[in-house]
């Protein structure tokens, strides 16, 4: 869970890495799918919120790819993860511009970013001892 909530808000603020870490870090949300299945449901109704908001997170802070870009260097793990930063930076954003990705405009960037913190607000650590009102099942990916 704290891969992936780390992932998301370093995907939110301009992945910099290359394409290669960028697929391999996307593993974490697919591990934690897996872990679903082997969890009591307790466990799963406690920590299904804070799951969906990264989702969430990682959505807004994303752009469908539909495989085009992120096809040509990997394959994403397992779930509908065919999505790449919108703000395309460093390595990461390099590769992805080769192959035909579109990133946010320069001047956007700030104010996404800003967007993103007021829409956003969860901080690292919040709500890991108590989550929200829980949901029935891990939603799926979208």
């Amino acid at each position: 869970m704290n891969a992936w909530a780390a992932l998301v808000g370093v995907i939110g603020r301009g992945y910099g890495d290359d394409i290669d870490e960028y697929t391999n870090d996307l593993h974490c949300r697919n591990r934690l799918h897996e872990a679903w299945l082997l969890l009591d449901e307790h466990v799963v109704q406690r920590w299904t919120p804070r799951i969906k908001a990264l989702d969430d997170r990682y959505e807004v802070a994303t752009t469908d790819d539909d495989g085009q870009a992120l096809d040509q260097f990997h394959r994403p793990p397992g779930l509908d993860l065919w999505r790449h930063p919108r703000i395309l930076t460093g390595d990461l954003g390099r590769a992805l511009r080769s192959a035909g990705a579109i990133g946010a405009d320069p001047d956007e960037v700030a104010q996404f970013r800003e967007d993103w913190t007021e829409r956003h607000p969860l901080r690292r650590g919040e709500g890991l001892r108590r989550p929200p009102i829980p949901a029935p099942e891990l939603p799926p990916l979208t």
